[in-house]
Formats: structure tokens, sequence, C-alpha cells
């Protein structure tokens, strides 16, 4: 899915931001960061 490709572009910050997050990433988070890249 589209998380797993921004996770590999945003590295190890992402995946603690999905921890504390709950593990799930809805599509307006997804979008949020994108824009801020």
């Amino acid at each position: 899915g589209h998380a797993f490709m921004i996770m590999d572009l945003l590295g190890p910050n992402l995946q603690d931001l999905m921890m504390l997050c709950g593990g799930k990433f809805s599509l307006k988070t997804s979008l949020l960061l994108i824009i801020q890249i």
C-alpha cells in the first residue's frame, strides 16, 4: 500500500509516528505528511 511507500521515503521517524497513532494511517494523515515533505 501507499503507506509502506511513504515509510520507505521518510524512514524510522514515520514508523515512530505510526506507533503513536496505533499503527494506522488515515488518508488525510498520509496526505498531510506528503504535503510537508
